[in-house]
């Protein structure tokens, strides 16, 4: 039988394996301390095709509209921090469907504080970013109008 540490041969000493154990509590500590987020999608899918959910500026922002067939201006008529609700009401539970189209989630986010970045696609209409630590989550086009219609970003 194979015998991976073994004390008795002193195939590994002691030192060393103290030394393994301390470094691997070191790795996995210094990987939750640098921000690691189990929510945060790297890629979604929308359209059977994968996207980048990066959106660290607004750049990468004009290529997440482009993904869904959606130009935009070069830059956020309109930038606000918001919150995402602990408890989702209808309308919110409604809103979080919308985002399903596209891959995304808002459920995980519950309680946290987003960007919301507003692009004009046209003189009417705006997209509506919801980013979270640099990565988009979320969001939707709607008339520019208080009472005007409001969409999934994949409709």
């Amino acid at each position: 039988m194979l015998k991976l540490f073994s004390y008795k041969d002193k195939k590994y000493p002691k030192k060393l394996l103290f030394l393994s154990i301390c470094a691997s509590v070191l790795a996995v500590m210094l990987i939750f301390l640098s921000g690691f987020d189990w929510r945060t999608k790297v890629y979604a899918e929308f359209q059977g095709k994968k996207y980048s959910t990066s959106a660290e500026n607004e750049t990468e922002m004009q290529q997440l509209a482009e993904n869904f067939g959606i130009q935009i201006g070069a830059k956020a008529v309109k930038i606000e921090k918001i919150k995402i609700p602990r408890e989702f009401n209808e309308l919110y539970e409604k809103y979080n469907r919308l985002q399903y189209g596209i891959g995304m989630d808002l459920e995980p986010y519950k309680g946290e504080d987003c960007m919301q970045y507003s692009f004009e696609v046209n003189d009417e209409t705006l997209l509506h970013l919801i980013v979270y630590n640099g990565n988009f989550i979320g969001g939707d086009i709607s008339e520019k109008n208080f009472d005007g219609f409001m969409k999934g970003i994949g409709e």
